[in-house]
């Protein structure tokens, strides 16, 4: 195999199913499905690229980029903390697949502008996995240990020409926490008002005495 521009990749070279490898690439389950959006993707929808490892290369999804702009900015919440481990990508036929990707992590705010002048937290090289989706990237331990979401960057496909498609994005690790609960509301008073805090004395009013 050859490394990644930021890191080795390694290939699957035993029976999945006998290594029970479903089990470590499922964290889609933590995935929030209805805020996963794909920046210049269109066909099928992009939560459906996230799913189950058996499924990698059934080609039941399809999301491309426009055939002037082989771009694509995949952003992936979770519903819970996880620790990501490794990174499966799957693309298209006939070499339509992505050929490099830059992850952002933990933040809300990428578009193509920002992901072109943002330092992501690892990059790679990838490879045509088409046939198999048996290759997977390892992700720095250092910087993907606790994950509220992903973006991807899908940069070019191999051909450096036409539409990039997607059939499968997936992530190896576990679930740390349970679900976020939202953020309480709590209202501060940027100046006291003095009525509100009177006492039943400063109002004339009788106290009680007991």
């Amino acid at each position: 195999m050859a490394p990644s521009e930021s890191g080795g990749c390694c290939a699957h070279d035993h029976d999945c199913e006998a290594h029970e490898c479903a089990k470590l690439w499922s964290l889609h389950e933590a995935v929030d499905s209805a805020h996963v959006t794909c920046l210049n993707g269109s066909g099928g929808a992009p939560k459906d690229l996230l799913r189950d490892w058996e499924a990698r290369t059934d080609g039941a999804v399809h999301v491309y980029s426009d055939v002037d702009d082989r771009e694509m900015l995949l952003h992936v919440p979770f519903d819970k903390d996880v620790r990501c481990s490794a990174l499966c990508v799957v693309g298209g036929a006939g070499r339509s697949g992505p050929s490099r990707v830059r992850l952002f992590v933990n933040r809300e705010d990428v578009d193509f502008d920002v992901a072109e002048q943002l330092p992501p937290q690892q990059e790679f090289e990838l490879l045509d996995d088409h046939d198999h989706g048996h290759v997977e990237y390892p992700l720095r331990p250092t910087k993907f240990n606790t994950v509220r979401c992903i973006t991807l960057h899908f940069v070019d496909n191999f051909v450096q020409d036409g539409c990039t498609e997607l059939q499968f994005v997936g992530f190896k690790g576990k679930v740390l926490h349970t679900a976020r609960e939202p953020p309480k509301q709590v209202i501060y008073e940027a100046k006291p008002n003095v009525q509100d805090h009177r006492t039943a004395a400063e109002d004339g009013t009788p106290s009680t005495v007991l």
